[in-house]
């Protein structure tokens, strides 16, 4: 229960001479390795992010990382399943976007047939998805079927560890209708 993380954000200048390091740490909730049970984080994590989202209107984000075969993506789709079922119960009409981001400089819209988008930063850093379709869900099975499409689109590959790796890091959006509360998955 609890513990951190450290992000060690390394830059190099535009000359390429001069390399800028600074150290984040974020503070966590949790932390589980790839032998807990998707229920497990599911009913510890996902289940109070999604009562945050839905039923507080506030913010929430999951992030998922580690090495590969150590469950990022089953867990995903548990986090998706879950988030299905609690809007089955209300929470009004949801915005998704759901994005995939592979190598140096691709970003593909998995609800858009894998058409590229571009990352683009505002003036207060603000990263916005330019081009990137947003798919309106009604209800739990409009939902369902834009989960699945992006799904189906990931790129994944056959490697030493796993049949099927993802290949890439998705980016699952699904923000309030009106610009309301935000969950980042």
């Amino acid at each position: 229960p609890g513990g951190g993380a450290v992000l060690h954000d390394a830059r190099l200048s535009r000359s390429h001479r001069t390399l800028r390091v600074q150290h984040h740490y974020f503070v966590t909730d949790g932390v589980f390795d790839g032998r807990a049970a998707a229920d497990d984080v599911g009913a510890r994590v996902v289940d109070p992010l999604l009562r945050r989202f839905l039923d507080d209107g506030r913010d929430a984000a999951l992030l998922l990382f580690g090495q590969t075969g150590t469950g990022k993506t089953h867990t995903l789709r548990e986090a998706l399943d879950r988030l299905v079922g609690a809007f089955q119960g209300g929470g009004g009409p949801v915005q998704v976007r759901f994005l995939e981001l592979a190598g140096k400089n691709a970003c593909r819209d998995l609800l858009a047939g894998g058409k590229g988008v571009k990352l683009l930063s505002d003036e207060h850093e603000v990263v916005h998805f330019r081009g990137a379709v947003v798919v309106e869900a009604r209800d739990g099975a409009e939902l369902r079927r834009a989960l699945d499409a992006g799904l189906a689109l990931r790129a994944s590959e056959e490697t030493e560890r796993n049949a099927a790796s993802s290949r890439s890091h998705a980016v699952v959006r699904v923000e309030k209708r009106g610009g309301g509360a935000a969950l980042t998955l």
